[in-house]
C-alpha cells in the first residue's frame, strides 16, 4: 500500500545555497520520488494565504507570496478565479517582487511581477493597487523605477491608467 509522504520543498530548493533554485528543487523531488517509488509524494513550498475583507461598501484584498503565473498555468485555480476573488476591491495589496526580466530567473519562487499585478488589478476592476513584498535587494529608488517602468509597459500594451504605488512600512490608507 502506498504511503503519503509530504516534503517541504523550501528546504530542498535552498539546501547548500543562499537562494532557492527551481532546478535544484525539481532534481531533489525526482530523486526523492525514485527512492520512494510507489509512494504518493506531495511537495509543499511555503503555503501562503490571501485575505479579503468586506465591510459595508468597502473591500480590501491582500495577497502576498502569490505567483500569478501559477494561476495563468491553472496550477492554483485560474486567473479568472483570482480576478473574481479581488473583484472591485477598493484596495488590493499584491505581491510584486520582480520585474519581468528578473522573473525569468525566479519562476516558481512564489512571487509575481509588477506587470502581472497591474494586469490583475485592471482585470478585477480594483480602485487602488499597492505593490507589496519588495525584493530586499531593491532600494526604494529601484522600486520606484521598477514601478514607473511597469506602469509605462502597462500603458504601452493598451492597459488603463491605474492608481498604483509601493506599499511602505507604517503606511496608513483609508478605504
Amino acid at each position: 500500500m502506498a504511503r503519503r509522504v509530504v516534503v517541504d520543498g523550501s528546504n530542498l530548493a535552498t539546501e547548500g545555497r543562499s537562494l532557492p533554485s527551481l532546478a535544484q528543487l525539481n532534481d531533489a523531488v525526482r530523486s526523492f520520488g525514485d527512492e520512494h517509488a510507489g509512494d504518493d509524494v506531495i511537495v509543499v513550498v511555503d503555503a501562503s494565504f490571501g485575505y479579503r475583507i468586506d465591510e459595508g461598501e468597502s473591500r480590501f484584498c491582500f495577497a502576498t507570496d502569490n505567483e500569478i503565473a501559477m494561476f495563468a498555468n491553472q496550477d492554483n485555480g485560474t486567473l479568472k478565479d483570482l480576478a473574481n476573488w479581488c473583484r472591485d476591491a477598493d484596495l488590493l495589496v499584491h505581491d510584486a517582487q520582480y520585474s519581468t526580466e528578473e522573473y525569468k530567473t525566479h519562476a516558481g519562487f512564489g512571487h509575481s511581477t509588477y506587470e502581472e499585478a497591474l494586469a490583475l488589478a485592471e482585470q478585477a476592476g480594483v480602485k487602488e493597487l499597492a505593490f507589496f513584498h519588495h525584493d530586499p535587494v531593491h532600494s526604494d529608488t529601484d522600486i520606484d523605477a521598477l514601478i514607473e517602468e511597469a506602469m509605462g509597459n502597462h500603458r504601452q500594451s493598451g492597459g488603463a491608467d491605474l492608481n498604483a504605488f509601493p506599499a511602505a512600512e507604517e503606511q496608513e490608507l483609508a478605504l
